[in-house]
């Protein structure tokens, strides 16, 4: 992160962008490195522009912030367009730091996307591979980018976001953040039912949900040396993934096609191992540490950062009966793993699923006792500002509010966006990281609502497979959206019966017009050539 005093910001350079002595303990020195990693592994401001991408939260959203001095860069960037080089300084500054280090042979990197071609800005798992000190390899999971990303997770999340919520939000914002909850809040809770919003997207996800599998089938199947790796065509022209296997469960396949390489090529080189993702790649990353721990018997330590949450998707995928249950455990401790969020990052901590794993939060002094997490000149921690303007609203409205082209208000989706600039964003992560982690890796905070807090980090909250508490989704509608559906449905129906009968009847009385038409066109020509040939009689001669 910039800070204003460019002496400590060199100063904290040299405290936590240094390779650690040791990768295989947990410090701060080697979470704040794996984070610098999440943060090279998306594209670069430059060539998310190229390829048609936003470099940043939008003009709209990030107004407000700038001029409250508010930028996670520093108080003295307050234009949009100074905001767009502080992205690109910061970008570039991280590359540097790591390209100096390649430069000493103290580490090397090689993509493991896949399709390598596509995966980067279309379709296809993001992967980078670090090899640290010919001692260590790294595998980052890049998080959701593309527009394909989005597929997938919407694929892992949608059931929990219609069920569960809700309940988790107001849960993350009085237990993890030890905040109140204000009558504000209940009041949005209670006076906003989300009935229509949860049949609006699950109608979005029904009439969308083949375009992405058959989309990802198609790329496979047109890669030769990729059907080959993954399992050889099944006769019927599959690139080693089925249309049913990318419906049920996405890149899963992909994701595990990488995993067995780099396991393998770590045993085969005699190094260590070491998972990591941001957001959908943080989620990627855990359940490739589970997957791991099933079908090889092996703990590999694996942090990840805001999280989107493995424990309930990996037991049922939306719209579907697949589920991952096959690969991973979700139901038993997984104590290589260690996730680091924000306790108020509605992706990361509350709205999309549950971690299963022992969580550290981060976070600023006003949310948890410590220092804040962007400039000290700010009177209150804007991450807690801008989400205290979203909490207490039923989670399905504000996804449907995101996406919706029928806003609920616009002010609340720009709201909705700031909050996560300040939580979910890896800049925003990376600063709090900075401040939040003593040296051995643990979080600072004084958390007292948490269960089984120690230093700050919170032991698994495990959810047994019956589900007693019922934590995760079930993937079925409430009566109340049965009703609507249903109701949606007859609309549907019958908006299309009238629109058909108003075009078939168009059609009849076109035809009748065009009837009428042709035979006035031939009475006329008729009477025309009836005239002519009465023309040429020649009468007799009056007498």
């Amino acid at each position: 992160m910039q800070d204003n005093n460019d002496e400590d910001h060199e100063d904290d350079d040299e405290v936590v962008v240094g390779l650690p002595d040791d990768l295989s303990q947990p410090s701060k020195a080697r979470t704040m490195f794996l984070m610098r990693l999440n943060i090279a592994a998306y594209p670069l401001c430059v060539e998310k522009l190229q390829h048609g991408h936003h470099c940043s939260y939008s003009e709209d959203t990030l107004k407000k912030v700038l001029e409250h001095g508010q930028s996670l860069y520093g108080s003295n960037v307050t234009t949009f367009e100074e905001e767009l080089q502080a992205v690109k300084d910061f970008e570039s500054h991280n590359w540097v730091l790591l390209k100096q280090l390649q430069e000493q042979k103290q580490l090397s990197f090689r993509s493991r996307s896949i399709p390598e071609e596509t995966a980067e800005f279309d379709i296809g798992v993001s992967a980078v591979e670090w090899e640290i000190r010919n001692a260590t390899t790294i595998l980052v999971f890049r998080g959701t980018f593309t527009r394909w990303d989005y597929a997938n997770i919407e694929h892992w999340m949608m059931d929990y976001a219609l069920e569960k919520s809700t309940a988790r939000m107001k849960e993350a914002w009085v237990n993890d953040a030890g905040l109140e909850w204000t009558k504000e809040m209940q009041d949005r809770s209670e006076n906003h039912d989300d009935t229509w919003e949860k049949v609006a997207l699950r109608a979005h996800q029904l009439l969308n949900e083949e375009k992405f599998p058959e989309e990802l089938e198609k790329i496979l199947a047109s890669n030769a040396s990729l059907e080959e790796s993954l399992g050889g065509d099944d006769g019927n022209g599959h690139a080693g993934l089925t249309l049913e296997d990318a419906r049920g469960t996405g890149y899963w396949k992909l994701t595990k096609h990488i995993v067995d390489q780099v396991y393998a090529e770590t045993l085969a080189r005699n190094q260590s191992l070491i998972l990591t993702g941001h957001s959908q790649g943080a989620t990627r990353a855990q359940l490739a540490s589970m997957y791991l721990q099933k079908e090889y018997g092996v703990q590999i330590p694996t942090v990840s950062f805001a999280a989107t949450g493995a424990a309930c998707m990996a037991r049922l995928l939306f719209d579907t009966s697949a589920n991952l249950l096959q690969d991973v455990d979700p139901y038993s401790g997984h104590d290589q793993i260690v996730e680091y969020v924000h306790p108020l990052d509605v992706w990361g901590n509350s709205m999309l699923g549950e971690d299963g794993t022992r969580t550290c939060f981060i976070s600023s002094k006003t949310t948890m006792e410590m220092i804040p997490i962007a400039n000290e000149t700010t009177a209150t921690d804007p991450a807690q500002e801008y989400c205290s303007q979203v909490y207490g609203w039923p989670g399905p409205i504000l996804l449907a509010n995101e996406h919706s082209p029928i806003l609920v208000d616009e002010e609340l989706k720009r709201n909705f966006q700031r909050c996560r600039y300040f939580t979910h964003n890896t800049v925003a992560i990376f600063s709090a990281l900075s401040y939040s982690l003593r040296e051995n890796g643990a979080t600072a905070i004084r958390n007292t609502t948490a269960t089984k807090t120690v230093g700050g980090c919170a032991d698994a909250k495990l959810i047994p497979k019956a589900d007693p508490d019922g934590i995760c989704p079930t993937g079925h509608m409430t009566s109340q959206e049965e009703e609507a559906f249903g109701l949606l449905l007859a609309i549907v129906l019958v908006t299309t019966f009238l629109s058909f009968a108003l075009c078939y009847k168009c059609w009849i009385r076109n035809r009748q017009i065009r009837g009428y038409q042709a035979s006035f066109n031939a009475d006329e020509s008729f009477d025309r050539a009836e005239s002519r040939d009465t023309a040429s009689i020649e009468l007799p001669a009056l007498t």
